[in-house]
């Protein structure tokens, strides 16, 4: 057992490093001890908070402070991104909850033809404020993808009020397990668990959905449809790359106006053989006009036909029924496709369940009870 326990007036913030299936933001862990494993634990210390800006330096790095003009931000601070530079600001662990967040392109004239981009690393680094805004060209991703051997990441964002700007985008597209390709190699990704090697370079992997290339070797379906936080699983074709994991945690308002994404292939890979990522929902009420997406198709691109398809990936958006009902700005598409772009096309719906608030499980698309 580990517990870490901070001095007075400070605050523990989170593990990081091999903690394996540990919670990173509890103070109190038990990680195995069969091997070495290299652990730290970060603390907060007291702070007023202030209003900190993101001006880059020479490296890229979350906690470098020569790439902030009043410091690394701190609990209860305002954070802001609005610079020009284009950089990939690289995270990689949980921060300390803010009292705001807003990341745009361009500070004083945004520019939606560049993107301001923020990489989040490693599985259990969660990006938390009360309010965060994504602006005109604001991109949250996560880095990837990974295999079998490897740790997936993803974008996790736990905040009160969180804004999906028309043009900004949380994209875990190709975030997922990649493919090796090659004769007789199985796929990568929990799909193939339970499975030995399929002798075809063309397995095709799945999450939920079926694939829409059903004269192919295949995996099986796996994970939680209620909770569905795993990346997608990769064939063993073409060197694709499937949808990774997206986990948001509203308490209020979400609004997606521009995308949430964690598709499976570009518009330069058709043939990925990759199933779309996993994306888990949880807010007081969804709006906007946006799209939520986890197909086997490219989610960005509405271009292209795939010969050979995975299947599906899950979403699952749970909420409130009560402040979705008063809600009536609500037209977010969601998507969850084996292909949109072909005569396989094919949707499943999952149905519905009981979670602690009303639960709508969505491997189809359009946001209504029909669905």
């Amino acid at each position: 057992m580990l517990v870490a326990t901070p001095a007075e007036g400070c605050e523990f913030l989170c593990w990081t490093g091999d903690i394996g299936s540990a919670s990173s933001t509890d103070a109190s862990i038990s990680v195995p001890v069969g091997s070495a494993r290299q652990i730290q634990a970060l603390f907060t210390s007291p702070h007023e908070p202030v209003t900190t800006a993101w001006k880059g330096g020479s490296s890229t790095v979350w906690d470098d402070p020569e790439n902030w003009d009043n410091g690394v931000p701190q609990t209860g601070d305002d954070v802001i991104i609005t610079n020009t530079s284009y950089a990939r600001i690289i995270l990689t662990h949980t921060t300390p909850r803010f009292n705001s967040l807003f990341v745009q392109n361009g500070k004083e004239t945004p520019d939606a033809s560049r993107t301001q981009t923020l990489v989040l690393t490693n599985w259990t680094t969660c990006l938390r404020a009360n309010t965060i805004t994504l602006g005109v060209g604001a991109v949250v991703t996560a880095a990837g993808p990974c295999y079998n051997e490897t740790v997936p990441n993803r974008v996790w964002i736990s905040a009160e009020t969180l804004t999906v700007s028309s043009t900004a985008v949380i994209d875990a597209n190709l975030c997922g397990y990649k493919s090796k390709g090659g004769q007789n190699v199985a796929g990568q990704g929990p799909a193939w668990a339970d499975m030995e090697s399929v002798g075809s370079t063309s397995a095709v992997g799945v999450y939920a959905g079926e694939s829409a290339f059903l004269s192919l070797p295949t995996s099986v379906p796996y994970g939680s449809a209620s909770q569905p936080e795993q990346p997608g699983s990769a064939g063993g074709s073409n060197n694709g790359c499937a949808g990774g994991a997206i986990r948001l945690d509203v308490s209020g308002t979400l609004t997606v106006d521009g995308r949430v994404t964690a598709g499976a292939m570009n518009k330069y890979n058709q043939n990925s053989a990759c199933s779309g990522g996993g994306i888990w929902i949880t807010c007081d009420k969804l709006t906007g006009s946006g799209m939520i997406c986890a197909n086997a198709v490219n989610c960005s691109e509405r271009t292209g036909a795939a010969t050979i398809q995975g299947g599906g990936g899950r979403v699952a958006v749970h909420y409130n029924p009560v402040s979705q009902a008063a809600e009536t700005a609500c037209n977010v598409r969601i998507e969850a496709l084996t292909s949109i772009y072909t005569d396989y096309g094919y949707a499943k719906k999952y149905g519905i369940e009981k979670g602690e608030i009303k639960t709508f499980l969505y491997d189809c698309y359009d946001f209504d009870e029909d669905c």
